[in-house]
């Protein structure tokens, strides 16, 4: 790391917060690429949940969800078919990881290019109301370039942010397969769609369970309409919670005379990027699991969740300096990866409910709404432009 670069990551640490000191530089299942910690990790993730706060609301259909689901936190061991213990174990070597992907504004937004590349963005939870609060990502400096929340449109249902002007491209996330249909519009301007979450979860108060076979048949027509009404729109796949076996016979159901191997080759109903969900607290693993991702599948990766983060019972609870490490260690990583192309760091949110059990040292905004030093990491670190 070059001496200005270090600089620029130190000096807001040190104007804005005491970082906990390493007395160790190796600890048991720590933010840095330790082999001896693979085994350890769970790649877990969690989508935005119920608040307890009594005056949000927490419908789906709220924020432009037609689910009748209400989002709350779910554990590894919830997800289908998935044993949280028995996919930690499967993650004790980097280079044959099966990820365990767990998962989980403005009426005219100023936006990115069309063009796709490498850059930072952020998810933002509809319960938290207002999209004014992230305005002050998006500044001319900053390397945040843009953001989700889950929903078809940011200033619809609970997300009321008339007169906020926020310059970050803006993605919009068909929820389940019945979202398309809802009176809810889809973002004005968009370049890009996110595709179903979470369809492999048979949770009602998380997402819309669907088997692969019907979702590919729901799949086929609607992102056929999609791209006849924006022809230069670029689709990502739907982000499965952690059954990577259920996005493998989608990909077969939407495709069945192409392979991963030929990127789905001319299949007109296959997606431009496969979108993953990656939480981890060794960078050797998190490599590992985002090169398994692209191998199995094919096709560029956008990973809209990302932090450094344990779901483990014991498993270690970062320190700032530690997720700080993290974040830039793998950031720098995926921006050399020709297939990546763009990431999401998890962790924007006021209320820590809406953080749902992840580390509170990966917050890139504090309860009153301010940018933390983290943020100022992600935002200030150089990366290259790449087209996508």
């Amino acid at each position: 790391m070059s001496s200005l670069r270090l600089l620029v990551l130190l000096l807001p640490l040190l104007s804005h917060s005491s970082p906990t000191p390493h007395k160790r530089k190796v600890r048991r299942n720590n933010c840095k690429p330790t082999s001896s910690s693979l085994s350890n990790i769970n790649l877990v993730a969690s989508p935005p949940t119920s608040s307890s706060v009594s005056d949000t609301p927490t419908s789906l259909a709220a924020v432009g969800v037609t689910s009748d689901s209400t989002i709350r936190p779910v554990t590894a061991s919830s997800a289908s078919g998935t044993d949280a213990s028995s996919a930690s174990k499967e993650g004790s070597e980097a280079s044959s990881i099966v990820p365990v992907v767990y998962t989980n504004p403005l009426q005219t937004s100023t936006t990115a290019s069309s063009t796709s590349s490498v850059g930072a963005g952020i998810g933002w939870a509809p319960q938290e109301g207002d999209s004014a609060p992230i305005a002050q990502f998006f500044t001319p400096e900053s390397g945040v370039k843009w953001w989700f929340n889950w929903a078809k449109n940011w200033n619809q249902g609970v997300m009321q942010s008339d007169g906020v002007q926020i310059d970050g491209q803006f993605i919009p996330m068909l929820f389940d397969s019945v979202t398309l249909a809802s009176d809810i519009p889809l973002e004005d301007g968009m370049t890009e769609l996110m595709g179903y979450n979470e369809p492999d979860l048979k949770d009602k108060a998380v997402a819309a369970y669907l088997e692969p076979k019907k979702a590919a048949e729901l799949w086929k027509p609607q992102i056929t309409q999609i791209r006849e009404q924006y022809p230069s729109i670029k689709v990502h796949s739907p982000v499965v919670a952690s059954n990577t076996t259920w996005l493998k016979a989608f990909f077969e159901g939407i495709c069945p005379d192409n392979t991963a191997e030929e990127a789905w080759g001319d299949c007109a109903y296959k997606p431009d990027y496969v979108s993953q969900h990656v939480y981890s607290t060794n960078a050797g693993h998190f490599r590992g699991a985002v090169q398994q991702y692209y191998k199995t599948f094919g096709l560029p990766i956008v990973l809209s969740e990302w932090a450094c983060h344990d779901w483990s019972e014991d498993g270690h609870k970062a320190t700032v300096d530690e997720v700080s490490e993290f974040m830039e260690e793998t950031m720098g990583w995926l921006d050399e990866q020709d297939y990546v192309v763009k990431y999401a760091w998890f962790g924007t949110a006021r209320s820590a409910d809406h953080l749902h059990g992840v580390s509170e040292t990966n917050r890139l905004m504090d309860e009153n709404g301010n940018i933390t030093p983290l943020y100022v990491s992600l935002s200030h670190i150089q990366r290259p432009a790449r087209s996508g």
